[in-house]
């Protein structure tokens, strides 16, 4: 009797922490969790591992590849070259936004990953994950999703934004500009960071931490359609 409520307490303590969305990441993908790695852990990517090391590699951009899937929709591979050799591969879009249309959604119930999303947005010819998000799925940055508000009124923020309306999207740089006036008239937005690249194509990341720059390729974006 006794673990019988323990277990239904810690039921009721998980479902008011993490909603549906947390029994659904449970159910559907077995939980999230935090795991210590060091600099030479397998679970690393090659890349990353090469990233980690002392001294670190001198890394160069090689030449991108680009085909032409659809007018205005673009895919494209970079290679990253570390002392002289390919360690990775970074997958490129270039999309016209006067062709096509750029659309923020939420699941904050947590039913939905790449696959879901795909059968519920059938038109959409490219999909990918974005922003971050609360213990119950909901927006931790400023979201507009076909011109509804999501997440946070009240936010700091200084690195950047993706707007998109009729015909224009683009990368919003929030260091002297704020966001409120950024989403001005936007039909689809949201806050993210970091911002690796300025508008005039120096980099913006500060700091010698070498996790910070090893992870940084991961960077959130937005889905077109």
């Amino acid at each position: 009797m006794g673990v019988a409520i323990l277990a239904s307490a810690a039921m009721l303590w998980f479902c008011n922490r993490h909603g549906v969305y947390g029994v659904n990441v449970l159910l559907r993908r077995g939980g999230t969790y935090w795991t210590t790695m060091t600099t030479r852990d397998p679970r690393l990517s090659p890349a990353m591992r090469a990233a980690l090391r002392l001294p670190v590699p001198r890394a160069v951009a090689g030449s991108p590849r680009w085909m032409l899937l659809a007018p205005g929709f673009e895919t494209g591979e970079l290679p990253v070259l570390a002392d002289g050799r390919e360690v990775d591969r970074i997958l490129l879009s270039r999309i016209d936004p006067s062709r096509y249309r750029f659309v923020v959604r939420n699941d904050p119930g947590g039913a939905k990953g790449i696959d879901e999303w795909e059968a519920a947005l059938p038109r959409a010819l490219l999909i990918v994950n974005a922003s971050y998000y609360d213990p119950k799925g909901r927006p931790d940055t400023p979201v507009v999703s076909e011109r509804t508000p999501l997440g946070p009124a009240a936010y700091v923020a200084k690195a950047g934004a993706f707007v998109a309306r009729a015909g224009r999207a683009g990368i919003v740089n929030l260091s002297n500009r704020d966001w409120h006036a950024a989403f001005a008239h936007a039909e689809n937005a949201m806050v993210s960071y970091p911002l690796l690249v300025g508008e005039d194509g120096t980099s913006r990341v500060k700091g010698r931490s070498r996790w910070r720059t090893a992870a940084s390729s991961h960077r959130p974006a937005t889905a077109g359609s």
